[in-house]
């Protein structure tokens, strides 16, 4: 199969400093950006646009940041010990939850009523947006928490001490998978069960599923830094940011690397897709989505955008190879 191309259509400016994270909304048209420069920024990818700048309770760098489902609010967390929570459109924070050591990342679970963060105290806190104590500490780890992200069931754990955690809240189970090497990047699978990729410091890629390593993927270069891994909307292709700068694309089933593209000046530090666009301008179903939901949205077009440490953000369209 082809690797997909990707055209630069636009590279937006306004972060001082290296991007930490980049999170789309439920719909795929805005995204949020944390920064070095302790702020938050709002973008609208599509209509390269920049819509707002968050900032005021963070004093230090902005590690991650994550949208509620209906965009009224968010969670951003940084190196204050707090993870803050937003409002979107007033731009004040309404709520702060307490760790005893840096934040690094956080996720809404749940119906977006609760927010799950990750510290290097260790812990994985889930909290209750109305209330400022947590509903549940995880305490396993050994080491620093690096990434969160969850599925319809479940919450997993990245861990600097090897470990992904996965957290079967309906039926009260934990499971741990142990790779030996500070996992740094996480990604699950919408399309498979209990499957999903991790990305290690030393310098591979792991794609999992109920515990057992299926491949590994490699070319990239990390040199000790946190830089995400995702899935293209279909889940056939894999990428990944890398410290030289560039970006790597991997058939899911080749471990070679297809598609190698400079994206920034320094390293490339993470990146996203916009969600499956579900409804046209007229708010109408695109592409017969009552007849064939699931492939139309495998298949919708997508945007693919990237943060580097120059604080660029780079908006690319994507096609197929075989086009």
């Amino acid at each position: 199969m082809a690797a997909p191309r990707i055209t630069l259509v636009a590279s937006l400016k306004e972060h001082i400093g290296c991007i930490n994270s980049v999170k789309f909304d439920s719909s795929g048209t805005y995204c949020l950006t944390a920064g070095n420069d302790r702020c938050v920024r709002l973008w609208n990818p599509r209509r390269k646009l920049f819509i707002k700048r968050f900032f005021g309770p963070h004093n230090y760098q902005v590690n991650d940041v994550c949208l509620a489902g209906d965009n009224k609010s968010f969670v951003s967390v940084g190196l204050e010990h707090a993870a803050f929570y937003w409002d979107t459109l007033t731009g004040q924070v309404v709520r702060k939850f307490h760790h005893d050591d840096c934040v690094s990342t956080c996720t809404f679970v749940a119906d977006g009523t609760v927010t799950c963060t990750g510290s290097n105290d260790r812990t994985c806190k889930f909290w209750d947006l109305r209330s400022r104590n947590p509903l549940q500490t995880f305490m396993e780890a050994k080491d620093s928490i690096s990434c969160i992200t969850q599925d319809e069931t479940c919450v997993y754990c990245a861990s600097i001490d090897g470990c992904v955690r996965i957290y079967d809240l309906r039926k009260g189970i934990l499971k741990s998978d142990n790779f030996g090497v500070p996992i740094v990047g996480l990604y699950v699978f919408r399309w498979a069960t209990d499957c999903y990729v991790c990305s290690g410091l030393d310098g591979c890629i792991r794609l999992c599923q109920q515990g057992e390593i299926l491949a590994t993927f490699r070319g990239h270069y990390m040199d000790s830094l946190r830089i995400a891994c995702t899935m293209d909307p279909s889940e056939k292709w894999l990428w990944s940011g890398s410290s030289n700068g560039n970006l790597y694309c991997w058939d899911i089933e080749n471990p070679e690397p297809q598609l190698i593209h400079q994206a920034h000046q320094g390293a490339a530090t993470c990146l996203g897709f916009s969600n499956p666009q579900v409804l046209n301008e007229k708010l109408e179903l695109t592409k017969d989505l009552h007849l064939n939901l699931l492939q139309a949205v495998k298949t919708q077009d997508s945007l693919l955008v990237s943060g580097g440490r120059e604080g660029a953000l780079n908006v690319y369209t994507i096609s197929s190879g075989a086009d």
